[in-house]
């Protein structure tokens, strides 16, 4: 994965006043959902509630404007899994970094992750393993702990594995 370079940056001038006010309430919304990184589940989010648009036009076309709320909000937060009800919510997910401080993937190309309470901190089983869902969409499939390497870190360079 490549960051794009500050010379390329998106210019905020270039957005139009309901795209900065769409913007705007999808961090608004990130920040009262745990986490301050706005994702396009936040822009969507802002988007269903900016009033009309293009984009709101084209969505209730296909889907009513509050069911995909609710469902959006549902994928956001999944209900609580068993055993873990007390644990500080809403959940994220965050990346595994290798000894390349590249993100690792599994075998079957997809980034290995695992979960974070609203604080920031790893969701650990009652063995300590950092834990994620096989399907997040689909909590009913449980939390399995994720397989750790020697020299896995967090983004930040926290070592995850106990070594």
């Amino acid at each position: 994965m490549t960051e794009t370079p500050e010379a390329d940056a998106f210019p905020a001038q270039a957005l139009t006043p309901r795209a900065a006010r769409t913007l705007t309430k999808a961090a608004a919304i990130a920040r009262s959902f745990g986490t301050e990184h706005v994702g396009t589940e936040h822009i969507l989010l802002a988007t269903l509630d900016e009033g009309q648009s293009v984009a709101l036009a084209a969505i209730q076309k296909y889907v009513e404007r509050d069911t995909l709320r609710e469902e959006v909000i549902r994928l956001i937060k999944p209900p609580s899994v068993e055993g873990f009800e007390t644990h500080p919510t809403p959940w994220g997910s965050a990346v595994v970094f290798g000894a390349d401080r590249q993100p690792r993937t599994k075998s079957d190309g997809l980034v290995v992750q695992y979960f974070v309470d609203s604080s920031g901190q790893p969701v650990r089983d009652a063995s300590g393993h950092l834990v994620h869902c096989v399907d997040v969409r689909n909590p009913r499939f449980g939390l399995h702990p994720v397989e750790l390497v020697a020299g896995d870190t967090d983004r930040f360079g926290n070592r995850l594995h106990p070594e």
